[in-house]
Parts: structure tokens; sequence; C-alpha cells
């Protein structure tokens, strides 16, 4: 689904009160990136609050989130599966310490995933096998999918108004490429100011300094 087709759906529907938001919601299950560009850009064009839009996506992706968590707790509960992967090597001890290095770094493992491309499933998956707290999954899922989201959101909505707005046939070319730009920029970007944090983080650490 393209961000055009899926404008063009969401347009098709706007003549019923309510809907959309639920429709933005569906649409972050199939693909998250262009469904808060189009919510952006339907709230734009005034055909649907920025509060319901924004609403509706959150409410999707938070669902969609806690879903893998869930399906990775499942998961842990069937004998087979558990079979399975202490034959792949992951002994109870191994496991153990995973879930301890999953919930120290449960924080920057959650707002990382919103960074890198293909990340979320096996991390939320995991994070589900391995117990880590919901609750505490849950809240940085929340906070990480709110900034992530909102600032994506924010972008696009201010261009919308000031800019795309008057774009007339050309508007959703340069949605398009707006929203390939909200998506791939911060992917190739925050990887690197990430690693570069915990390069200075490591280098001013007791333990570094010790050494």
């Amino acid at each position: 689904m393209t961000i055009e087709t899926l404008l063009a759906w969401l347009r098709d529907i706007a003549s019923t009160p309510g809907l959309i938001p639920f429709a933005l919601a569906g649409a972050t299950f199939l693909l998250e990136d262009a469904a808060t560009v189009a919510g952006a850009l339907l709230a734009s064009e005034s055909l649907v609050s920025c509060q319901a839009a924004f609403a509706g996506l959150m409410v999707g992706i938070v669902l969609g989130d806690a879903g893998l968590y869930g399906l990775g707790h499942l998961a842990r509960q069937s004998t087979r599966f558990l079979r399975l992967v202490r034959r792949l090597g992951l002994s109870e001890d191994r496991e153990a310490k995973a879930q301890k290095l999953f919930t120290q770094t449960l924080v920057g493992t959650g707002f990382t995933t919103r960074f890198i491309p293909g990340m979320r499933l096996p991390t939320y998956l995991a994070c589900g096998y391995l117990n880590v707290s919901n609750t505490k999954f849950m809240l940085c899922v929340v906070l990480a999918s709110a900034l992530w989201t909102g600032v994506d959101f924010w972008i696009v909505l201010t261009l919308g108004q000031s800019v795309l707005t008057h774009l007339g046939p050309w508007q959703i070319p340069a949605a398009i490429v707006i929203g390939a730009a909200l998506v791939i920029l911060p992917r190739i970007i925050m990887p690197r100011l990430m690693r570069g944090i915990h390069r200075i983080w490591k280098s001013f650490s007791p333990v570094s300094g010790a050494r």
C-alpha cells in the first residue's frame, strides 16, 4: 500500500463522520509510516481533526506493538517451541542473561528500535518471550511511539498546511517524497548518532577510565 492509494481510500470514507481515526489505526498494521503521513495530510485538509488522527495512529501502533509482545509471550507457553529453542542452543542460563540485558536496556532498546527498520518484530517478540515487564515495556512503547509519530505527524501537518495545499496536482508526489525522507533519513542518522553517544559514554565511564 502506497501513500497515494491510502489517501484515496481515506478520502473515500471521509464522508462518514468518525471513521477516519479507526481506518488510520487499521492502516498502521499495514504500513505505519504511510498511515502517519496520510493522517497528517487529511488533518491539514480539515477532513479530520489533528487530535482524532493522531489518536487513531497511536492506538493502532500501540496495539500492534502490544500484539508482538503478546505473541512472544504466548510462544513461551508452547512446550514444542521451548524444545525447539533449547535445541537451537538457548539454554536457561543464556535466557536469564538475555532477560536481564533486555530489562536493563529496555528504554534505550525501545527508542532505538523505532529508528532501525526490521528491528521491532524480533525485539518485541523477544521481550514477550523473555517475560520482560509488560508494564515497563508498554510505557516505553507508548513514549517512543508518541515521540517518533508525533514528530513525523507535526512535520507533515505543518508542511501540508503551509506548502502542500498550494501544489495542486503535485501534492501527492511531494507528500510521497516528504514521507520517504521522514522514513529513511532518521533511520540513517539515528543509529549513527546512538553509536556515537555510546562511544562517548564508554569513554567517560568509570570502567573505561580504570583501564
